[in-house]
């Protein structure tokens, strides 16, 4: 019974978020189903928690009812897109052996297999284990459990369970969808709560299979999916309900989504891109920086080289859409007087720790923890030099290495310094910037490779 009601609380979001990624795409099908889905849930748990944010806000009582209240008009508007032919329940074709010969087809099938003993697992240790990490422990579960117990916000300072008790200033997206799945679990139980850290593990994969499927091969995407999936540190936080992962998730989602509207320049790109982008802000405070630090200076660049009206108005759309999603919680920060920082005001200083890149150095190459993933990144770098002018992949490099260094700049030049010895902090920080960073890559080696074998032939052709 607990499983059903546990497909209840991933389905409803799924609902709401699918129908507003329909409302974005219009008739134009600019995204697969498999693909559409995925987009779905991911938007629909933003949304979610947005709207049950704001009913603590006003005083509304959390309950299965009232929290799942906006799937109805949804489920309105799915049906009718139904009775009018706008939308099929056909699945889909299956594509993904498409186009390959037997020897492509084995390795397609080996990498499925290696990916979901990945997944199998993380959902394996997911059920059979609690919350492992301090923060996960300390402020996720614990907030989530709080809101849970009150069945709303406290909204009284004085009160020890103060937004949540614990880091009132931090952002309530994942606690107050974990008390999502409490409510519809009908009790508080770690392993219902804590599969929101494998989902979105899962999430990630098919999001880089489908965000390079678009341009590239199968197998291309598959290994792009398997990369980020395999990556050591990645897949141990998969499985313990971290954060980190899930800003990573949203970043990765914002991105490549923007890069579409960049080649394809389709308004309900720019809707979906914006959408990802806010609720990274209900996540960590650290989403809203690197969007701020690398999303949006290039972003700003893409405008002032491509004037025009139509650019002007995807911009203006992109920050109408990440601010009004926000206002919420935005609004709240100034009532309540939350710092907007996540640090305090003696770290905003410059002071430069030049043996801040050593140990940098020793925790990308030195760990394990990342596989041989900053080597490959570093040897992309210099392909793209070759190839920077095709399908605007130059904006996609600018938006990683800016996002990069948003999240490294703190460790060298601030007092922030003193967090980077643990080691804990900067393997975090980089749990955010690498999904975007392994798309950006395949994408990459994927242009590279086309341009090699269009060379290759005209020279077979010339002779």
């Amino acid at each position: 019974m607990n499983i059903l009601r546990l497909l209840i609380a991933y389905f409803i979001p799924l609902l709401i978020g699918l129908t507003m990624v329909s409302l974005a795409e219009g008739r134009r099908n600019i995204f697969r189903k498999g693909e559409k889905l995925a987009d779905g849930f991911a938007l629909g748990l933003g949304i979610q928690t947005m709207y049950i944010f704001c009913l603590g806000l006003i005083n509304i009582r959390f309950t299965f009812w009232s929290c799942s209240a906006p799937v109805w008009p949804a489920v309105l508007v799915n049906l009718y897109w139904i009775k009018t032919g706008r939308i099929s329940l056909r699945p889909g074709s299956l594509t993904i052996l498409r186009g390959h010969h037997v020897f492509g087809k084995i390795l397609v099938g080996i990498i499925i297999l290696l990916i979901s003993i990945k997944l199998l697992l993380n959902i394996f240790i997911s059920f059979s284990s609690p919350a492992y990490f301090d923060d996960s422990i300390t402020i996720w579960d614990y907030k989530a459990k709080v809101f849970y117990h009150h069945r709303g916000l406290v909204k009284d300072p004085e009160h020890p369970d103060f937004f949540g008790g614990n880091v009132p200033k931090y952002p309530n997206g994942i606690p107050l969808f974990k008390t999502w799945l409490a409510i519809c679990n009908g009790q508080w139980e770690e392993w219902p709560v804590n599969t929101i850290s494998w989902v979105i593990y899962l999430l990630t994969g098919v999001f880089l299979y489908y965000g390079l499927k678009r341009w590239h091969s199968a197998l291309t995407a598959l290994i792009g999916a398997y990369l980020a999936m395999s990556l050591p540190l990645f897949a141990f936080h998969g499985a313990f309900a971290h954060s980190d992962i899930i800003v990573g998730f949203y970043l990765m989602g914002g991105v490549i989504y923007l890069y579409r509207w960049l080649v394809e320049r389709d308004s309900g790109l720019i809707l979906v891109a914006a959408g990802f982008f806010a609720v990274v802000g209900w996540i960590k405070d650290e989403g809203v920086i690197l969007f701020l630090g690398g999303v949006l200076p290039t972003g700003i660049l893409y405008l002032l080289l491509h004037r025009s009206w139509n650019c002007l108005k995807s911009g203006l759309i992109l920050i109408v859409t990440v601010l009004l999603f926000l206002s919420p919680w935005l609004v709240s920060e100034i009532v309540y007087r939350f710092p907007v920082a996540v640090s305090g005001s003696h770290y905003f200083k410059l002071e430069f720790h030049p043996e801040a890149i050593m140990i940098i150095k020793r925790f990308f190459f030195n760990t394990g923890n990342y596989n041989i993933f900053w080597l490959l990144y570093l040897v992309s770098l210099i392909i793209v030099l070759k190839i920077w002018q095709k399908v605007n992949i130059a904006y996609l490099v600018l938006m990683n290495l800016l996002a990069l260094c948003t999240a490294i700049v703190p460790f060298v030049f601030t007092p922030f310094f003193k967090w980077l010895a643990v080691g804990t902090t900067i393997n975090r920080a980089m749990l955010m910037i690498i999904p975007a960073a392994i798309f950006t890559i395949c994408r990459i080696w994927g242009l590279w490779l086309q341009e090699n074998s269009i060379q290759k032939n005209n020279l077979e052709k010339q002779r």
